[in-house]
């Protein structure tokens, strides 16, 4: 019985610089049905990562002892975009592609542009774009990839707009024949206590981790009532 978890984790306001992005541009990291590509940016931090800078820029940071991938910039209209090693992945049917992230803002929001590439010499392809403010949360967002290849790679372009902080963190990109997350995860009928929650699947699951507010929920239906909400 295949599982997998819809995550909504808590951000600390209190952030601390570690350290400066460098670029490696060597790395090829292969993925299979059994070794998924995950990130936590711990450890070897923005190793095989690297750096396309027009006035912004990506560093780690450290957030309650977890680091996250921060964008920062001086001025309106600085970018930076931040690339993921070289992705192998010839070798699987499907995959997707899931992180988390939050943005930071007072009067004005920054953008988040999340991108993918089949070449070095192919052009980004967008999967989605975010502007926003929330200071206490982070969010999931999951994707199924398309055109897969061995020299795949995706990326994440900060635009500063008028925000503070853009963090990203959390990333895995596995293949469909695994436990494959669950995407175009949404909600509706929401009441003060009670949402009905619904996604779709990528591979073969027929059960379910729901984590929320650091519980988990196992289901084996879709859509589901989540109920007992605090209002």
């Amino acid at each position: 019985m295949k599982k997998h978890s819809i995550t909504r984790m808590l951000l600390a306001t209190a952030i601390l610089f570690l350290t400066a992005a460098t670029s490696f541009g060597q790395c090829v990291i292969p993925i299979t049905d059994s070794q998924p590509y995950v990130e936590d940016f711990e450890g070897d931090g923005f190793d095989c990562w690297t750096v396309e800078t027009n006035g912004g820029n990506w560093t780690l940071l450290d957030g309650t002892n977890s680091n996250v991938a921060s964008f920062t910039y001086e001025n309106n209209g600085d970018e930076a975009r931040l690339i993921s090693p070289t992705l192998d992945m010839s070798a699987i049917g499907g995959a997707t592609f899931s992180f988390s992230y939050a943005m930071m803002g007072i009067f004005e929001n920054d953008v988040l542009e999340v991108s993918y590439r089949s070449s070095e010499n192919d052009a980004w392809h967008l999967l989605g774009a975010y502007s926003f403010s929330d200071y206490e949360n982070f969010y999931e967002e999951t994707f199924e990839l398309e055109n897969l290849s061995a020299t795949y790679q995706v990326s994440f372009l900060g635009r500063g707009l008028g925000g503070m902080y853009i963090f990203v963190d959390n990333i895995e990109i596995m293949s469909t024949m695994g436990c494959a997350r669950p995407v175009s995860l949404y909600a509706d009928e929401i009441t003060a206590s009670s949402a009905m929650l619904h996604w779709s699947t990528t591979g073969n699951e027929t059960s379910w981790t729901i984590e929320m507010s650091g519980r988990e929920y196992e289901v084996d239906e879709q859509p589901y009532l989540m109920e007992d909400l605090m209002p």
